[in-house]
């Protein structure tokens, strides 16, 4: 009953119903919980992993073949599962430079000022100051978004937090700013 029930919905949410694919997502909201704290614990932010979670139920619903005879449960179970462990995988240990370190030091005080970025060997010297220049360019949000983001690695609900702005709107925000930075950027190399 409970196959037949989900696999109504599924053919629902392809067609379009948002209702069907919000019931969906409700469903298996339980089981993205479980694996987020199979893979990362449970003292972490939650909600970018549920994000992740989600937007692959979404896909999971368009890609899913009826045809194969393989129950959506099973195969969303199995999708779910690689997606959280792959992130794990790819999930970088950030380094804080203001952490301090046991002598009561921090990874700055030990940078000095003429040394270049810490980022230098992967984009190059001259790739830096066309960032920087994009960067600059960026209204004040935008440019406070990709400081919170990429420089300081918070998560996007901890950045909407900062900023004092909704999750969705910091969402876009920080899309526009990605998008502004490659238009700029673009410019940038096109002159002489």
């Amino acid at each position: 009953m409970i196959e037949q029930e989900l696999s109504t919905l599924v053919m629902q949410a392809k067609a379009g119903d948002s209702a069907a694919m919000t019931e969906i997502i409700r469903r298996f909201t339980p089981l993205e919980i479980n694996l987020i704290k199979k893979y990362f614990g449970s003292g972490i932010d939650w909600d970018d992993y549920l994000s992740e979670g989600d937007m692959l139920i979404i896909e999971s619903v368009y890609d899913y073949d009826e045809g194969k005879k393989v129950p959506f449960e099973s195969y969303l179970k199995i999708k779910l599962n690689y997606l959280y462990m792959n992130i794990r995988k790819k999930k970088k240990q950030l380094v804080y430079l203001d952490k301090e370190t046991a002598d009561g030091s921090t990874l700055a005080d030990t940078l000095r000022a003429d040394d270049p970025p810490v980022d230098e060997p992967i984009i190059g010297r001259e790739e830096y100051g066309e960032v920087r220049k994009a960067v600059k360019n960026l209204t004040h949000k935008q440019r406070t978004m990709i400081e919170l983001y990429y420089y300081q690695g918070k998560s996007i609900k901890q950045c909407a937090e900062v900023m004092g702005i909704a999750y969705q709107s910091a969402v876009e925000l920080k899309g526009r700013a990605i998008r502004m930075l490659a238009d700029e950027l673009k410019i940038i190399k096109s002159l002489p």
